[in-house]
């Protein structure tokens, strides 16, 4: 299990996880940034319930999982009580040659410090950041990702996300977009060479795709 920060939207729906008599977890990873909310606490004392510790990850850090590694590329670690949503992971998981982004709450100003760094983000699948604000998904970092499709998570809210132009500049980096608000859960298997999507993504007002499936490039 990876906790990407310690916001309650991010953390709130992983309890029911570590409760669920029907789910095995081994491992509890984390940012190394706790937070100080009743959802937070509920978090760490579910986990400790399954005899499970909160394991730190870190920028530069990298991980096996069976047939997919994982690179760590937010946050770094000394931070001094940082900003949760900034703290977010960021993740590359690489499964053959398929490669998927996971980029939490980041904004435009850690997505810059991110590709300064030089390490790759080109992915296949981009989870998009912080539900389609407004302020992510900047057109640097796009163009570092490079994404085939992109994914954003998120539900009714009075944030205005996802927003129109963060869709704009997914749309002109070349990728598909698929909302949960709209498709509910979205499905994407992988047989490390290529992926396919369900149900199908869609740019906005353009050409209906039955079923999107790529080979990875």
């Amino acid at each position: 299990m990876v906790a990407s920060h310690a916001d309650s939207d991010h953390i709130g729906g992983l309890i029911s996880v570590l409760q669920a008599p029907d789910i095995s977890v081994h491992q509890v990873l984390y940012n190394g940034y706790p937070g100080d909310t009743t959802t937070w606490t509920r978090f760490a004392a579910a986990a400790a319930a399954d005899d499970l510790a909160l394991t730190p990850i870190q920028y530069l850090q990298e991980l096996a999982w069976g047939l997919m590694d994982a690179h760590v590329l937010n946050p770094s670690s000394g931070l001094s009580n940082p900003e949760t949503n900034q703290a977010s992971l960021v993740i590359r998981v690489d499964t053959g040659t398929v490669n998927y982004l996971f980029t939490g709450d980041i904004d435009s100003t850690i997505e810059a410090t991110v590709v300064a760094r030089g390490t790759p983000l080109a992915s296949e699948i981009l989870k998009v950041a912080h539900h389609g604000s407004a302020y992510s998904s900047s057109t640097g970092f796009l163009a570092a990702a490079d994404p085939q499709a992109a994914i954003i998570s998120v539900g009714t809210n009075s944030y205005g996300h996802p927003s129109p132009e963060t869709i704009s500049r997914l749309l002109a980096a070349g990728a598909v977009v698929g909302r949960t608000d709209e498709l509910g859960t979205i499905l994407v298997t992988s047989n490390g060479t290529t992926y396919s999507i369900s149900p199908a993504l869609s740019p906005p007002s353009e050409t209906y795709l039955p079923w999107l499936s790529q080979s990875a490039e």
